[in-house]
């Protein structure tokens, strides 16, 4: 097993958890986008309410993304 370095610290530490946290609730946030898009198109809402619900969760999945990127640096 392979211990993982903090790379702010240089050492073994959790100061990451918050931002893994974090991205658990904005991907939770980004699949209900996903679902409720999927429901859209089911019950016959017209498109582009369908492409505005799937445009709200790639943008939240893309800024989570993004915060991540920029805390890891």
């Amino acid at each position: 097993m392979s211990v993982k370095y903090c790379t702010t610290h240089f050492h073994a530490c959790d100061c990451r958890e918050a931002m893994f946290a974090e991205m658990l609730e904005e991907l939770k946030a980004s699949l209900g986008h996903l679902l409720n898009a999927k429901i859209d198109l089911e019950t016959g809402a017209t498109k582009a309410t369908a492409i505005r619900t799937l445009d709200g969760g790639i943008n939240r999945a893309r800024a989570a993304i993004e915060k991540c990127k920029g805390d890891a640096s």
